[in-house]
């Protein structure tokens, strides 16, 4: 009978006289992989700045029970606070039992993968990619990446070995999940369903009681953990859907322009086409192997999501893709080998049977939960198995070897040493409670004069655009617009939410104004209705070096909307505005062509720009954010600094630089349609008695 080898990552299983040797190295380089994706700290220490704040922001809704979905909206839910790791509403004690639960899971990932491992090579290769995790911090800014890929080892070993423990985990993985990060949490949630639908239109020898059990329990513990996390359900999918779409229009940022090496993205897309060419190449096995196919969907939709993140907003992001994306490819590769060589085994079986004359072990047999196939394969059909684990160790291998230099800076024979000093600190802040204010600069540098802190007393403050640190390290009463930081409301969606709480009885009583936006931005595109409420809603009482202190009216002013001029105009074309005191709002329908539409989804949008021309002829160019000018953007008066937004404020917007025309334009005009059509709204703010 004709044999054919399916071991993949070539060599042999050692000698049995070796295998004790064999497995002192497994366990050893096990335990080394362990030990450097140990956390590194229990708590970090709070910091000042645009990322510090928002980690700030999301501990501070948590403590203050505030609902997510409704009074926060943001990327992070509120499980975010794993993630954040800050001392601000969480025991060092509830950190640690997260930390005992994390690494468990990481201990049973590790022992369960090794454990089907059997030469050096696929161990040393299993080492690499756990060893790649810590190229972006695992238990910190990248503790989603490692929750993800920890539940796609528990879909996969369900899918292979039936075993129930993994699908509850897994479970209870797609909606930590989801309230960690919902734009990762979606995804989560969604392949969790199709799974377990799968597992009900194809069920398993054991039948379909487990999964529609599972099903139950998803939707339960989702229902439970909605109500002790406090979430609105609906309005933090809305919310979270709103912010990953407008993600793409508003975040991207050219690879070209990041700092990130510039063989990264090469080397990221001959993984993808690696991994794209092994569908090619097998597909016919693929489709005979549908739980082979379902894996390799689960792993390829993963890439997509880590690839997005990693280059939509190619700013420090590609690390993101080399961290855990080998880990993934590995995953499929270690399934189509256990999937190979059991159907092997299997196969051998049988056929002993059927050459001593048995034919009636020709029907269905199984082995534990799994079911095998009714009869021994053909010599064909073995080499096609053998050549998708094959192909499928050749492309985890390429993977690791493509990460190779995002990691560089970890092969280090100081890495130990360092990785002790970690855990030393980590030990110490257990034991004696982690570092609050101590020796902390931003206590000194976020200072507020005493005179402001003396007007804000125990006031409700909110902050724009988005330093929080400052209302932390002054220890002030924080209650934010729903979408906490100004910069990230992306769209017409989001900035009505921040609006309507202005608006609302429950305003924070002051506001701590200042200037600044992002990546080149036009510096008052952002919340044009949230920062229209000011002028009827706020008033300035006070103006600091960095800030202008503002304290709800007691009296709202009335605020008069009037149509203007409407018209299409072509990308690179100037649009007239009228001569007038009031303020002039665009609402420009800017569309991406076919082309646009694909590079969007795949990869990131084109650039979108908008050129202003004052009454003196100067002219100043800014990026615009296509679904910021969809709904509406301020484009007369010109707000760029902090005097320019207090002249804006005091004289209720008729007051300032104005604007006499407006272009938006584009690097690749192919990406978008050439004509759009727009309209004016003029907008004047006045007295009650002044109409």
């Amino acid at each position: 009978m004709t044999k054919v080898h399916a071991l993949p990552l070539a060599g042999e299983p050692p000698a049995e006289l070796l295998r004790p040797l064999f497995r002192v190295y497994r366990a050893a380089l096990g335990l080394l992989a362990f030990f450097f994706l140990l956390p590194d700290f229990l708590f970090v220490r709070p910091n000042a700045g645009l990322d510090p704040s928002w980690a700030i922001a999301i501990n501070l809704a948590f403590e203050r029970g505030m609902r997510f979905g409704e009074d926060f909206i943001f990327t992070f839910g509120p499980l975010g606070i794993l993630s954040t790791r800050l001392n601000i509403g969480v025991s060092p004690l509830a950190m640690m039992v997260w930390d005992l639960f994390l690494m468990g899971s990481i201990a049973v990932v590790l022992y369960l993968t090794l454990r089907e491992t059997r030469t050096y090579l696929s161990v040393f290769l299993v080492f690499l990619a756990a060893f790649l995790f810590r190229v972006v911090p695992p238990h910190t800014i990248a503790l989603i990446n490692t929750l993800f890929v920890i539940f796609l080892f528990l879909l996969i070993y369900h899918l292979w070995r039936g075993a129930l423990w993994a699908l509850a985990l897994a479970v209870l993985y797609s909606w930590l999940i989801f309230f960690t990060k919902a734009n990762m949490g979606l995804p989560a949630l969604t392949l969790m369903v199709v799974y377990l639908a799968y597992l009900v239109i194809l069920p398993r020898p054991y039948g379909r009681r487990p999964a529609l059990l599972a099903g139950a329990g998803f939707v339960i513990l989702g229902v439970v953990l909605a109500v002790v996390l406090n979430v609105d359900m609906a309005g933090f999918i809305a919310g979270s859907w709103h912010l990953a779409d407008a993600y793409n229009d508003a975040m991207a940022l050219p690879f070209a322009l990041s700092s990130a090496p510039q063989e990264m993205l090469p080397l990221s897309l001959a993984i993808i086409a690696a991994f794209l060419l092994l569908a090619l190449v097998n597909w016919r096995t693929i489709l005979k192997n549908l739980d082979f196919a379902l894996a390799y969907l689960m792993i390829a939709g993963y890439l997509f999501l880590v690839f997005k993140h990693a280059y939509v907003r190619a700013f420090g992001h590609p690390w993101y893709f080399f961290q855990s994306a080998p880990a993934a490819i590995g995953l499929l590769a270690l399934y189509a080998r256990l999937v190979t060589s059991q159907d092997s085994a299997e196969t051998s079986k049988v056929a002993e049977s059927t050459d001593g004359g048995d034919t009636n072990r020709r029907g269905p047999v199984e082995a534990g939960n799994r079911r095998l196939p009714k009869s021994y394969q053909t010599v064909s059909e073995k080499i096609a198995q053998s050549s998708l684990a094959r192909w499928s160790a050749g492309v985890f291998l390429l993977a690791l070897l493509c990460a190779f230099p995002a990691g560089v800076q970890l092969y280090s024979t100081e890495a130990l040493d360092v990785k002790v000093e970690h855990l030393r600190n980590y030990g110490r802040m257990a034991v004696s409670g982690p570092p609050y204010y101590e020796g902390n600069p931003n206590v000194q540098t976020q200072a507020l004069p005493q005179s402001t802190l003396d007007l804000i007393g125990n006031g409700s403050v909110d902050v724009m655009p988005w330093e929080i640190s400052t209302i932390y390290f002054n220890g002030l009463a924080y209650d934010p617009r729903p979408v906490i930081q100004s910069y990230t409301a992306y769209d017409g969606w989001l900035d009505q939410r921040n609006a309507d709480k202005y608006l609302s009885d429950s305003a924070p009583e002051f506001i701590l104004f200042s200037m600044g936006d992002i990546d080149g931005r036009h510096p008052f595109f952002t919340e044009p209705r949230t920062r229209r409420t000011l002028l009827s809603h706020y008033q300035i009482v006070q103006r600091t070096p960095g800030f202008l202190l503002l304290q709800r009216r007691e009296q709202p002013l009335v605020v008069t909307e009037t149509p203007g001029a409407t018209g299409t105009a072509r990308l690179g074309e100037f649009i007239d505005l009228e001569p007038t005191d009031a303020l002039q709002f665009i609402t420009a329908d800017i569309e991406y062509s076919l082309r646009g539409k694909v590079e969007r989804f795949l990869y990131q949008p084109k650039l979108l720009w908008v050129t202003l021309e004052f009454e003196d002829g100067e002219t100043r160019t800014y990026r615009a954010v296509k679904t910021m000018v969809n709904d509406q953007a301020l484009v007369d008066p010109f707000v760029e600094t902090l005097d320019d937004a207090q002249v804006y404020l005091e004289s209720l917007g008729r007051d300032g630089r104005r604007v006499k025309r407006v272009r938006f334009e584009t690097d690749l005009p192919r990406a978008f349609q050439p004509e759009f059509t727009y309209h004016i709204t003029q907008v004047v703010v006045q007295e009650m008695d002044a109409r």
